[in-house]
């Protein structure tokens, strides 16, 4: 199984506040998946690959996407995941695996609360379902893949100007992802497996400058090798 990153600059709202704690938390996450998979992939633009290009043990990948609003943020995830032939597991670049995770089809982080994004936790009740953190997505069942990922652009195709005219286009990436990964789960008739390890840490808040984030893990007792 492999691991696949990927980050494209351009797209604003996943910028990190601080390019150097994006840097260094990035080469933490990548230098701990290594510890347990032998394949680590990297998908991004020419401008990005420039930044990781000293990492070793990686495979970048240039892949530059189709046109797409910049405002729907997990559009490269979409591109990334599609462009998979053998099972994968996916992880933001702010996420300390930890471990290995085991499981049969489908991993993903968590249930979402509506901790982080109330309107995801709003629409999976409104479509009796649950939205689900997507830090961390693994998937063995290259169809089930096929299907989200065809079920999250038809959702684009069929919604983008009822979004456009609200103003809420940034909250599409909930739908077409969360919900639509959700939706897949229920017509393959599948459980997935949650991350359930002391070990695994996401820092979720890319706010936070690496200070403030030692400082947390020191009162958190974590340990990132």
């Amino acid at each position: 199984m492999r691991v696949i990153y990927t980050f494209y600059p351009t797209i604003l709202s996943r910028e990190w506040v601080k390019p150097d704690f994006q840097q260094w938390f990035l080469r933490k996450s990548i230098k701990d998946a290594l510890r347990f998979y032998s394949e680590v992939y990297f998908y991004t633009n020419d401008e990005f690959a420039k930044q990781i290009k000293d990492i070793q043990g990686i495979h970048i990948i240039i892949q530059e996407p189709r046109p797409f609003d910049k405002e729907l943020w997990a559009m490269p995830k979409i591109f990334a995941y599609e462009a998979q032939n053998t099972p994968f597991l996916f992880l933001d670049l702010d996420v300390i695996l930890g471990h290995q995770p085991e499981f049969d089809s489908v991993l993903v982080e968590s249930i979402d609360s509506g901790a982080l994004f109330k309107e995801s936790y709003r629409q999976a009740e409104m479509h009796h379902t649950h939205a689900f953190n997507m830090g961390v997505y693994g998937c063995k069942d290259l169809s089930f893949n096929t299907e989200f990922c065809k079920k999250a652009h038809q959702f684009i195709a069929d919604n983008y100007e009822k979004f456009a005219k609200k103003g809420i286009i940034r909250f599409m990436p909930i739908y077409f992802e969360q919900l639509m990964l959700a939706e897949t789960l229920k017509e393959f008739n599948l459980e997935p497996k949650l991350i359930d390890n002391p070990n695994y840490v996401h820092l979720k808040n890319q706010k936070w400058d690496l200070e403030t984030y030692n400082k947390m893990l020191k009162k958190q007792k974590k340990t990132i090798y």
